[in-house]
């Protein structure tokens, strides 16, 4: 009954690091095919991302090559320090485009402001001509009725 529990615990550590070797390969094919859009693309955003992975598979680089001398007893890991480096570069990355869609947002109030000064203007001047068009309507009226 022991070996049965200890052959499941033993099967779950197994598919636990298929698991875990999984995610690690997708990051890092991940890592490769943000760095090539970055390469493509020339996108500051992309840049910021590609230098913030590259960091963190240099410190994964590091615990390993940290892990594999020393024992796991006396091992401080460094990838505890990942997570605030991504923090950073999304906050960056997040910021550039916040303030690249405000200074579009400003200039699309630019345009939209001329745009309604223009349309006033016109039906200011359409007014202006209906206006002085039945004026001239009501003259003719006028002398049409005096002539009768």
């Amino acid at each position: 009954m022991l070996l049965i529990g200890l052959s499941a615990l033993n099967q779950l550590g197994w598919v636990l690091s298929l698991a875990f070797v999984c995610y690690v390969l997708l990051f890092v094919i991940s890592v490769f095919y943000v760095t090539y859009q970055a390469a493509e693309t020339r996108n500051g955003e992309y840049i910021f991302l590609v230098l913030c992975l590259w960091r963190i598979l240099l410190l994964v680089g590091v615990d390993l090559a940290m892990l594999s001398q020393t024992k796991i007893s006396d091992f401080s890991p460094l990838s505890p320090y990942t997570s605030p480096i991504m923090i950073l570069f999304v906050v960056l990355i997040l910021g550039t485009r916040l303030n690249r869609m405000a200074k579009k947002i400003e200039k699309f109030n630019t345009r939209l402001e001329r745009k309604v000064l223009q349309v006033n203007a016109d039906l200011n001047k359409s007014l202006n001509d209906k206006h002085r068009l039945e004026l001239a309507d009501v003259r003719l009226q006028e002398r049409i009725n005096h002539v009768t």
